[in-house]
């Protein structure tokens, strides 16, 4: 469904360096994605896999809300978007490169987002502890330093930064994401313990930059709900105020999408209701009638493998102190089975994915690490061999230039032995007398 691909994605990142280029990418593909998004009729989202690890991650007023899951590759607020927009996550790729472009573009803007001083109302934070925390990079936070005038240039290098696949996105890109897709982002952050603060600025409704232009209608549009948690489902830490890593990258956390789907207690009794109607038809399970029959119990007394496996029975005794188990009783006891197995599977997966994102991680950044020193020696030789080419054409410059000034030179000289000579024989042809003298003294000389 995508009408770009990867590569071609890939090809635009690298020239988002000025704003002029972001914009012409917003003019460009803006219009395309809108118009595919008019077209997709819905979102098959509500016929996904819920994700059963993050339900206890939900605030309490969505605690009827499906949280359904993304993959946690770094992508995953686009995935999560792409997924409520069309239901799979193919527009992925798009949605990052126009969210980058969109800050990039409108950085000015961006730099002093009206809801920023919401966020840090909220939260007891100053405008420069919840701007760096919203910002969540190393690089983008020292270009700000805690300086208004810095904050468009670092939403710029921000954008710059995370232009890339795979890198994780924070609070701007949620503001940015809501105007590209010209929709309220409802961001969901879960109930954690000693994060009440993060809570209160981050659990809100994140409204398009053009919503707040006048006349605009776009606030009042339907939201969606992307919530923040982490990939192994444990409590963030250590969120005091002097701490920024709430929503640092390095937290490993990804966002989990909610489709408004039927809630889970209506679902509940859905399931439930054949089950009872077929327990009335059956009739409630009726204890069997003892038998007076004296063959049957000399039988019981000379049969001591029966009488040896009603001992070590545990459950005949139990029914018959207790009664007949009733329909219900059954179906209680099936359900505690049923949640306590889906609990052992829950720590199982939780532990699994634990692992599996650690050696992810590991080797992300083994290979990151492999890269940079591969790049940096290049960068080094590439640098060492333009420093000797430069030395070796100076070299050869300066040869050249003495090798011609010996050459001048001796033009030189000869030309000026040539107008001696020259004019020599001009004075000589002129004054006669001066050549029968020489010639004479010539002579004279000669025989002395």
């Amino acid at each position: 469904m995508a009408f770009i691909n990867d590569m071609e994605i890939a090809e635009l990142q690298k020239t988002l360096t000025t704003r002029e280029a972001a914009g012409e990418i917003l003019a460009n593909f803006l219009p395309l994605l809108r118009n595919l998004l008019s077209d997709v009729p819905h979102s098959d989202a509500y016929n996904r896999r819920e994700d059963r690890l993050t339900s206890g991650l939900l605030p309490e007023e969505f605690g009827s809300w499906i949280p359904l899951s993304s993959r946690a590759d770094g992508n995953c607020l686009f995935h999560s978007a792409s997924i409520l927009l069309i239901g799979n996550e193919t527009l992925s790729g798009i949605l990052r490169l126009l969210t980058v472009s969109e800050l990039f573009a409108h950085s000015d803007f961006y730099g002093d987002h009206p809801q920023v001083t919401q966020f840090a109302q909220a939260s007891g934070y100053s405008q420069a502890a919840i701007f760096s925390i919203l910002l969540s990079d190393d690089l983008a936070s020292d270009v700000y330093a805690g300086n208004s005038d810095n904050a468009p240039r670092a939403i710029e290098s921000l954008a710059k930064t995370s232009a890339k696949p795979y890198v994780f996105s924070s609070q701007f890109h949620v503001l940015a994401l809501a105007s590209v897709i010209r929709r309220p982002i409802f961001s969901v952050y879960p109930d954690i313990p000693g994060c009440t603060a993060i809570k209160n600025a981050l659990h809100c409704v994140c409204y398009p930059r053009e919503g707040f232009l006048e006349n605009s209608s776009l606030n009042a549009a339907d939201p969606v709900h992307i919530m923040w948690t982490r990939a192994n489902i444990s409590p963030l830490r250590d969120c005091s105020k002097n701490q920024q890593f709430p929503l640092n990258s390095s937290n490993k956390k990804r966002f989990l999408l909610i489709s408004k789907q039927l809630p889970v207690k209506k679902q509940q009794q859905q399931t439930t209701v054949p089950i009872k109607r077929q327990q009335q038809k059956r009739g409630p399970i009726k204890p069997q009638k003892q038998t007076t029959d004296p063959m049957k119990s000399q039988q019981q007394k000379t049969d001591p493998m029966k009488s040896q496996q009603q001992k070590t029975d545990p459950m005949k005794p139990q029914q018959q102190k207790r009664g007949p188990i009733k329909p219900r009783q059954q179906t209680d006891q099936m359900k505690q089975q049923q949640k306590t197995t889906d609990q052992m599977k829950q720590q199982q997966q939780t532990t699994d994915q634990m692992k599996q994102q650690q050696q992810t991680d590991q080797m992300k950044q083994q290979q990151q690490t492999t890269d940079q020193m591969k790049q940096q020696q290049q960068t080094d030789q590439m640098k060492q061999q333009q420093q000797t080419d430069k030395i070796k054409q100076q070299q050869q410059t300066d040869q050249m230039k003495l090798l011609q000034q010996t050459t001048d030179e001796m033009k030189q000289q000869q030309q000026t032995t040539d107008q001696i000579k020259q004019q020599q024989q001009t004075t000589f042809s002129s004054n006669p007398q001066i050549l029968t003298h020489l010639k004479k003294t010539g002579k004279t000389s000669n025989s002395n």
